[in-house]
């Protein structure tokens, strides 16, 4: 069974319709749905019911995404440690902000990055969306609140105890300076 046609189904599953799962698989709608159509015929067994108002996942289906989560989950692991082959950092990292800590905070933060270490390029991407870490959408997530996905690791910043103007510090990272003065 190839993974390609079964990550068709899972995306079709998760996102509810063609479209949604082309757009997250970063492909077209004929495509994911001529590859559905493909293993469907394959298996011999539809997986889907299409009706006037879209596709339904069968029992079938339903019964199947548990177990295609479980092999995303492999699947984006084994990407991951390939991706953590090399002997130095490299490559692209795609970091998720808030609009106003990506622009004041995170983004002198990345630039320095960037001068010590050329061979990553770093896409700051402000916008208050939740990404998929497990699913590559993003590497780095920067939010306030609760965080919601166990497949990846989840890092608390304190509120650090660096003085501005002579009053406690205004932002929760440790040893970050703020691009702009703190107001309280």
């Amino acid at each position: 069974m190839d993974w390609d046609d079964l990550r068709i189904a899972l995306a079709v599953a998760q996102h509810g319709s063609l479209s949604a799962a082309a757009r997250a698989l970063r492909t077209t709608q004929p495509t994911v749905s001529r590859r559905l159509d493909q293993l469907e015929r394959r298996i011999g067994v539809r997986l889907f019911e299409r009706g006037p108002n879209g596709l339904a996942p069968t029992p079938l289906c339903t019964a199947l995404v548990e177990g295609l989560q479980r092999m995303e989950e492999g699947a984006l692991a084994v990407e991951r440690r390939i991706a953590a082959r090399g002997t130095g950092p490299q490559g692209p990292i795609a970091v998720t902000s808030l609009d106003w800590l990506g622009d004041y905070v995170v983004a002198p933060i990345v630039a320095r990055f960037g001068q010590r270490h050329p061979p990553v390029s770093i896409e700051l991407v402000n916008d208050g969306r939740l990404f998929n870490l497990s699913r590559r959408e993003a590497d780095i997530a920067l939010r306030f609140g609760a965080f919601v996905d166990f497949t990846v690791a989840e890092l608390k910043a304190r509120a650090s105890e660096r003085r501005c103007a002579g009053r406690r510090s205004c932002h929760s990272m440790p040893c970050v300076r703020p691009a702009v003065p703190c107001r309280g």
